[in-house]
């Protein structure tokens, strides 16, 4: 599997939107987790590298 790149955004309505995606496009979203619930999830699912990418 290759890299798995996340982000996360605050939402007004949802609070923190957590955003997964690899070179194939998005993977996972996540609207109530917080992020060590949502990486474990990520980790589970995609058993690749997984980056932090905060670039707006």
């Amino acid at each position: 599997m290759g890299k798995v790149y996340y982000s996360s955004f605050d939402s007004t309505w949802l609070k923190k939107v957590f955003v997964a995606s690899t070179e194939r496009g998005v993977c996972m979203v996540d609207f109530l987790a917080q992020e060590k619930t949502f990486l474990k999830e990520l980790k589970r699912s995609f058993p690749g590298e997984i980056i932090r990418d905060d670039r707006k």
